[in-house]
């Protein structure tokens, strides 16, 4: 509640005192609206209608018979994305379930892959995880996506990524933290 409120507090407080603001989508419309004396919404566009079609895909799909299902995360390789916290979920899926058909995709780049190959190491799960680096978007992005069943968004702070509805249009099935933001 006290995140909420702080969260709610700093978009009133900064957009009485700015000349204008941009949001995304009319969600906080009425929220600025009424303090804000130039308010502009714009509405994602970032993917074409021929993007999604061409990356379409049964969601019924084996990616690689050896494994039972592909796991992705796609983030960069900060702190706050929390993709530590996927590889211990995995971790733990696999000690609880003795999943090791369960491979998981890292998709991205940044200050944190050195930590994170570390826990991989740390609790042996080499021959599971991949680092697969980053990919041009769109297309070579979403065909990596596609190549997954399960997508997780870990992020640890309160925003919606754009990333969500790219592992909707490419056939995986997202699993995300439970926030007022998705």
């Amino acid at each position: 509640v006290y995140h909420y409120l702080s969260i709610r507090f700093a978009q009133v407080y900064l957009t009485t005192i700015a000349d204008g603001c941009f949001i995304v989508g009319d969600g906080l419309l009425p929220l600025v609206s009424k303090k804000c004396p130039s308010v502009h919404v714009g509405y994602a566009s970032w993917i074409s209608k021929k993007d999604i079609e061409k990356q379409r895909v049964s969601p019924v799909r084996v990616v690689n018979e050896s494994w039972g299902f592909s796991i992705c995360i796609a983030a960069r390789l900060e702190r706050m994305k929390g993709v530590d916290l996927g590889i211990m979920a995995l971790s733990e899926l696999r000690r609880r379930q003795n999943r090791a058909e369960v491979r998981l995709r890292i998709l991205g780049s940044g200050a944190e892959l050195d930590n994170l190959q570390e826990l991989v190491e740390e609790l042996d799960m080499s021959a599971c995880v991949d680092f697969d680096g980053t990919f041009g978007y769109p297309e070579p992005f979403l065909s990596e996506l596609s190549k997954s069943h399960i997508f997780v968004i870990s992020n640890l702070n309160d925003e919606q990524p754009r990333v969500l509805f790219d592992a909707i249009c490419a056939g995986c099935l997202p699993i995300y933290p439970s926030s007022a933001a998705f």
